[in-house]
């Protein structure tokens, strides 16, 4: 799994699409998402392309099976653009299509999505827009306890750590570690983890809420930040890096306390948040945005995009799952490639 392009050397942009699990409920979103009225961000002149690299077949599907019962007008829409507005990149149809159940026939077929339209959002200076996928399918291709993140870091072969950034409306979280188990997380807190990840996290910012003019916050890691060395000295580690970070005129803040930080002032006060474990920033995030948020993936060679949710097979293929954060996703994605 190695990376057969580079990018190119001037600006194109754009959006390659991939919709992860045929099983879940990523087609009939990206139907619904690409189908609508219009796709591009309000207000913008430049009309950029869009790639979906998948089956013909497995579009059409979810587009006249799942789509056009309830919303023939989005589902018609989207079958006339397949092909012409949108660029399609087809690749083999999945081996079984059970929907709502996890195949791992389906295993070879999604992993040439993936990698095809990795490498098409390198070469075209795109984001990449995935849709969601399955953890036991990470796992069968070497992958454990892991994601698109991980698997795009490997096959970018990026060197360093990227940032997880959960961004909406309401609430902007960054992971500062992923899928490690909690008792690890003390041993991964790092002055150049929290630098680099500042520095992505504040990049992303100003690329999207340039106005906004706000710190960003970091979470403690330890209840009331450990009281300050009573129970632990880690956020007193933490405190110091930040406060040589603010003496270098970097607008961030912190630690505090975990358990207020998410509170609606704090929200207000900052630009995002910094988190130092997987569930202290999803926790809010899916009780604040679990309709809107959007994924990113920052600091490797391209930006990645994804809604912020599973694959959902409760309700895969059913027409009851919510385009917002697939939209959103796309939206972003071709706001952050513009090259104007």
């Amino acid at each position: 799994m190695t990376p057969t392009s580079v990018a190119r050397p001037g600006p194109r942009g754009g959006a390659v699409i991939t919709c992860g699990d045929p099983c879940g409920v990523g087609p009939e979103l990206f139907v619904r998402a690409l189908g609508r009225s219009r796709v591009h961000p309000s207000g913008r002149s430049t009309i950029l392309p869009i790639w979906i690299v998948g089956s013909r077949e497995l579009l059409e599907r979810a587009a006249l099976e799942v789509v056009a019962p309830t919303d023939p007008r989005t589902a018609h829409r989207f079958l006339e653009r397949l092909g012409s507005r949108y660029l399609l990149v087809d690749c083999p149809a999945p081996a079984r299509l059970t929907p709502g159940t996890w195949s791992e026939d389906n295993v070879g077929s999604c992993l040439s999505a993936l990698e095809r339209a990795t490498e098409l959002a390198l070469l075209e200076n795109a984001v990449l827009v995935t849709g969601p996928m399955d953890k036991r399918f990470f796992a069968a291709i070497g992958l454990p306890h892991a994601g698109h993140t991980e698997f795009l870091a490997r096959f970018c072969r990026c060197p360093d750590e990227p940032l997880m950034w959960f961004d909406s409306a309401r609430v902007r979280v960054g992971l500062l570690t992923r899928h490690v188990p909690l008792g690890a997380v003390p041993s991964l807190v790092r002055r150049d983890l929290l630098e680099r990840s500042a520095s992505l996290a504040l990049d992303f910012l100003a690329r999207t809420h340039p106005t906004q003019g706000r710190p960003l916050a970091v979470a403690g890691l330890d209840p009331h930040c450990g009281e300050w060395g009573a129970i632990s000295t880690i956020d007193l580690d933490v405190k110091g890096w930040i406060e040589a970070m603010r003496d270098r005129l970097i607008p961030i803040a912190g630690p505090f306390s975990a358990d207020t930080l998410f509170a609606p002032s704090s929200l207000e006060r900052y630009s995002g948040i910094l988190c130092w474990y997987h569930d202290q920033g999803m926790i809010p995030v899916k009780l604040l945005a679990f309709s809107d948020a959007v994924n990113a993936t920052l600091g490797l060679p391209l930006v990645r995009t994804s809604p912020a949710h599973g694959v959902a097979y409760d309700i895969a293929w059913k027409g009851q799952a919510s385009p917002a954060s697939t939209q959103r996703a796309i939206s972003l994605a071709l706001e952050l490639s513009r090259p104007d």
